[in-house]
């Protein structure tokens, strides 16, 4: 098969750069922020700069404050393009997004349809402060779509002890229903991955808890999320775990063969 190298698919971002259509945007979207999860270097700098004009682009389109009677997919899009564009570093959107933020946390409100990009966004550049509001919110909140949010938020947290804070405390206070979602939030995220290993192998003793399909769902996280960071250390310890007749033999092979791939697109990149 023809393999076309990856700077194809970046002029092909450029060139499309009026679509707005739900499926088509959030495609590129979607594979231009996995390979900036997996590339690294120059190559995802090449990716950062091409994903914050493309956020950019079509938030400047759809806008960046929910409309009245807008469609559904318009709402979805924009929710995610916030976060990747925060995570890309536009300075436009991250002002957006720490400004609502604030108003949330002076008790102000922020539409639902942007809640989840705003609680990820503050934790990602507010630290501990940002943190300590959002287990307080967790606490108090009735609604488990805002509890599902926030636990989204204290999985983007960056900080090293903030990260291993928030990490303890979903072991210790989060339902078990929930804990997979910030852990999962923590493993997609390459900045924090040698702390999240560390972390995850002090904690591993206290996984034999968790429902089965939970824990695979976090397993399959920290292996592929982990594993791009940190290889040598993740291949082996879970190559080990297989050996020992793990429960999970089944998800960590899947995961271990999903390492490989990424691992090799790095190797495109």
């Amino acid at each position: 098969a023809d393999i076309r190298p990856f700077s194809d698919f970046l002029d092909f971002v450029e060139a499309d750069a009026g679509e707005t259509a739900y499926l088509p945007a959030a495609g590129i979207d979607h594979n231009l922020f996995t390979a900036y999860s997996v590339l690294t270097g120059n190559s995802r700098r090449r990716v950062s700069d091409a994903g914050q004009r493309l956020a950019e682009r079509l938030l400047s389109a759809i806008g960046m404050e929910p409309r009245r009677e807008e469609s559904l997919t318009n709402a979805v899009l924009r929710d995610e393009v916030l976060w990747h564009g925060a995570v890309y570093g536009s300075g436009q959107i991250l002002d957006f997004l720490r400004g609502r933020f604030d108003r949330l946390a002076a008790g102000g409100s922020v539409s639902p349809d942007i809640y989840p990009s705003v609680l990820k966004a503050g934790a990602r550049t507010g630290g501990r402060k940002a943190f300590d509001w959002i287990r307080s919110r967790f606490e108090t909140s009735r609604s488990e779509h805002e509890r599902l949010a926030l636990l989204q938020g204290m999985g983007s947290v960056v900080e090293p002890e903030v990260l291993r804070e928030s990490f303890s405390y979903v072991m210790d206070f989060v339902p078990d229903r929930n804990r997979f979602v910030p852990l999962a939030a923590m493993a997609s995220n390459p900045e924090v991955s040698t702390v999240l290993w560390d972390t995850y192998r002090a904690f591993q003793d206290r996984f034999a808890d968790f429902h089965p399909l939970l824990y695979e769902r976090v397993l399959s996280a920290v292996i592929t999320g982990c594993g791009l960071v940190l290889p040598d250390d993740v291949r082996p310890f879970f190559q080990r775990q297989l050996e020992a007749g793990h429960a999970a033999a089944d998800v960590i092979r899947l995961s271990l063969e999903k390492l490989e791939i990424l691992l090799r697109l790095r190797g495109k990149g």
